[in-house]
């Protein structure tokens, strides 16, 4: 998983999606197509997150409803 995110981000499509972050007027002017490439993160983030899961429930062999918790919600935003 983290190395296809550092592709994402090093490649050109990587730099387009942190131009849109900084100045996404500017990146319009500049000819680049905002929502297509935000619809394409949202995406590409969601199939991170499915192999993830595939993976985990690969790892453990049962993923149960406990997992849905709002304990495991708000852990990764505290560590952020």
């Amino acid at each position: 998983v983290l190395l296809v995110t550092l592709v994402v981000v090093r490649s050109r499509y990587g730099r387009v999606l942190v131009a849109i972050r900084e100045n996404e007027d500017r990146t319009k002017m500049l000819g680049y197509d905002t929502f297509s490439n935000k619809l394409a993160a949202v995406l590409v983030s969601g199939t991170i997150c499915a192999a993830s899961g595939a993976a985990y429930a690969l790892l453990f062999g049962y993923v149960g409803s406990t997992f849905a918790s709002v304990q495991y919600s708000i852990l990764p935003l505290l560590w952020v």
